[in-house]
């Protein structure tokens, strides 16, 4: 007779309520010692303390790392029963051992951040993929952004520090309308960029509009913005797009004036222009050519007037990882390339997925090599167009840089 089992579907609320009760009656001890944001190292008495009683069992079976304190002689921690941490804060520790218990965490920016190197440094993966997944999702308002930007740099947490920078320097007018509470390094590595989408006059309107500067921090911050403001790099038009290379080959009157604003180099399987008609449609950027068919060779893109501060791509096809493999490149000379993306490390590309990636700031050159499969797909290149010019009066009478939005990015005029 075959044996049969039953799951009872009380069961996991009782297994849940076993957790609960072991939070604060363990055998092993957790002692957070949290030290002033300023002295990290220094050997002075702690700030805050704070003692955890948790179970030595549950810790062993959520992390590899506790495992082996509990299960090994030579682990001080293991034969006193008790850890100390000290580079994480209390809160943060709390909510990783409620996690362990009730299996829930807070939805707090800046605890999920901390919870993630958390989660890291004692090897929780499940606790690791859900903080990623929350900070993924994060949305970016203009009023929490540059404290986003500050809090994941600070756990250094590359992807929203990224896209929290791109929210900063496409939206600058929103997002600076109040003090930013930022550091002098962080904004410096803003500006650094020479990308944020406002001129001179606008960004002035925006500090004079803020309260008086109370820190000796806001100060030097306020002085170095107010010194970026009244500077010749506020000579210089930026606009950011989702479609840089197609917006800037366009003939006709632009933002960026009257004449093509791209070269196009090709070379397909050793053919050349002349003797395809797909390849000439691209070089000579035919209307309604837009997807780039590309089998076994490359095509290059150069920019002799402006440079673009290069943010991410955009494909219109699905791209899969095994029908296709192809690399993007970008240089400031055209001599030396840095390497953007290779679609056969990123995985499948589905149709309208942006792919972002590192931040290259003064990109000249882009090159897409197709090295085995066909390639077909619109190549949307993402990021901000910056050239050097003289602002001259819109209608308005007000000198203005433009600001874009996810769809179309606002003109000016320029001579």
């Amino acid at each position: 007779m075959s044996s049969m089992t039953v799951k009872d579907p009380c069961f996991a609320e009782f297994a849940q309520n076993v957790l609960s009760d072991s939070w604060g009656r363990g055998d092993f001890v957790i002692v957070v010692e949290e030290r002033s944001s300023s002295d990290k190292t220094a050997k002075l008495a702690p700030s805050k303390r704070k003692e955890f009683r948790v179970s030595s069992i549950l810790l062993s079976r959520a992390s590899p790392v506790f495992k082996a304190m509990n299960s090994q002689e030579n682990f001080v921690e293991g034969a006193a029963s008790q850890v100390t941490i000290s580079d994480f804060s209390v809160p943060a520790v709390e909510a990783f051992l409620r996690f362990l218990h009730f299996g829930e965490i807070s939805e707090d920016i800046a605890l999920i951040l901390e919870v993630r190197l958390l989660a890291d440094k004692y090897a929780i993966n499940t606790l690791q993929e859900l903080c990623k997944k929350i900070a993924g999702s994060v949305e970016l308002k203009p009023p929490t952004t540059c404290r986003i930007f500050k809090l994941a740099d600070r756990f250094h947490h590359q992807e929203l520090k990224s896209r929290a920078l791109h929210a900063i320097l496409t939206k600058p007018r929103q997002v600076l309308k109040a003090r930013p509470p930022l550091g002098i390094r962080l904004v410096q590595e803003v500006l650094e960029t020479q990308a944020l989408c406002i001129d001179g006059e606008g960004l002035l309107s925006l500090i004079y509009g803020w309260p008086m500067a109370s820190t000796p921090g806001e100060e030097s911050v306020q002085r170095l913005l107010l010194k970026y403001a009244r500077g010749e790099v506020q000579g210089y038009l930026r606009q950011a797009t989702n479609d840089a290379l197609y917006a800037l080959r366009q003939k006709g009157p632009h933002p960026f004036g009257h004449a093509s604003h791209v070269t196009v180099l090709t070379e397909l399987a050793g053919k050349k222009p002349a003797d395809d008609p797909s390849l000439y449609a691209i070089a000579h950027n035919f209307s309604g050519m837009r997807a780039l068919p590309i089998e076994d060779g490359w095509i290059v893109w150069m920019l002799p007037f402006v440079s673009l501060y290069l943010i991410g791509f955009c494909f219109t096809s699905n791209l899969p990882k095994s029908g296709v493999h192809f690399r993007i490149f970008c240089s400031e000379d055209g001599a030396g390339w840095q390497q953007c993306l290779d679609s056969r490390a990123h995985g499948d590309i589905s149709e309208g997925q942006v792919v972002a990636c590192h931040h290259h700031p003064r990109v000249k050159w882009l090159k897409l090599h197709v090295t085995e499969g066909f390639f077909c797909s619109e190549f949307r290149v993402r990021g901000i167009v910056v050239q050097t010019g003289q602002f001259r009066q819109s209608p308005s009478g007000k000198a203005t840089s433009a600001e874009a939005d996810d769809s179309d990015s606002d003109t000016v005029v320029i001579d």
